[in-house]
C-alpha cells in the first residue's frame, strides 16, 4: 500500500461504482429524459471501467515510459491481450468467446456516442400527428448505436458485458483469484500490489440489487456493510 505521498487514482473502481450508481438512478427515473441520460452515463461508465482494468494490469508489468506511451494508443482489447501475452506466454486471450465479442461491442458504442455522427433512424410508423422509431443495434449485445435511444435496460446490458469479459479475463486468462482482482482494482501504488489486502465493502441492498438484476461480479471480493 502506498504511504499516501505516491499514492495513485486509476480511477477502476470510481468507473465501475459510477456505472453502478447511475444505472440505480435510471431505474428509479426510467420513464423521463433524464433518466436516459442517467443511463448513458451508466453504459459509458462501464467502458471506462474496463479501460481502466486494462490500464492496471498494464502498471503491473512495469514497462519504460516510451514504450508505455506507444502501448497506451492500442485498440482496448489489444491493451488486454499484450498484458496476457507478456505476463501469462501460455495463456491465450481467444478472440471467438462471447465475452469478448461484447467488450468489442460495448467499445463501438463508446465510441459512437463519444465521436457522436449522423446516423439513420429505423422509422416503425410515421404520421404527421407522430411516429414510432427506433435505433440499428449492434449484433451481439442489442445496444442502441444512437446515443438518444440509450435506456435503463441498456445499461444493464452494457454492466453485465464489462463484468462478463473482466471475469473471463481476470479469472480465467489470468488465473487471479477474487482477493487478487479486489487488490488490483483498489491499488493505490504506482505498480500494483495484487497480494496485498484490499477488499471494498457494499451495502446489502446493493449487492440484493445486482443479484437481481444478474450482474455477476463473484470474480473480485465485495464485503457487504
Amino acid at each position: 500500500m502506498s504511504n499516501g505521498i505516491d499514492a495513485v487514482d486509476r480511477g477502476t473502481m470510481t468507473f465501475l461504482e459510477d456505472s453502478i450508481g447511475l444505472a440505480r438512478a435510471a431505474e428509479a427515473d426510467a420513464d423521463s429524459h433524464f433518466g436516459n441520460s442517467l443511463a448513458r452515463g451508466s453504459l459509458l461508465a462501464s467502458t471506462l471501467f474496463l479501460e481502466a482494468c486494462a490500464n492496471s494490469c498494464l502498471d503491473m508489468l512495469v514497462l519504460e515510459n516510451r514504450f508505455a506511451s506507444e502501448i497506451d494508443r492500442l485498440p482496448l482489447l489489444g491493451k488486454f491481450e499484450l498484458y496476457a501475452k507478456l505476463a501469462f506466454p501460455r495463456k491465450k486471450l481467444n478472440r471467438s468467446r462471447h465475452e469478448v465479442q461484447g467488450l468489442m461491442e460495448l467499445r463501438r458504442v463508446r465510441d459512437s456516442f463519444v465521436h457522436s455522427k449522423r446516423q439513420r433512424i429505423i422509422w416503425e410508423r410515421w404520421s404527421l400527428d407522430g411516429g414510432e422509431s427506433r435505433s440499428p443495434t449492434t449484433a451481439a449485445l442489442g445496444l442502441p448505436k444512437i446515443a438518444t435511444y440509450c435506456h435503463f435496460a441498456d445499461a444493464i446490458t452494457a454492466m453485465r458485458a464489462a463484468h462478463a469479459f473482466s471475469r473471463y479475463f481476470l479469472r480465467d486468462v489470468c488465473g487471479f483469484a477474487p482477493p487478487r482482482v479486489s487488490a488490483l482494482f483498489l491499488s493505490d501504488d504506482s505498480v500494483p500490489n495484487i497480494r496485498e489486502r484490499h477488499q471494498a465493502y457494499w451495502p446489502t441492498e446493493l449487492h440484493a440489487w445486482l443479484k437481481r438484476h444478474r450482474i455477476d461480479m463473484s470474480y473480485m471480493r465485495i464485503g457487504r456493510l
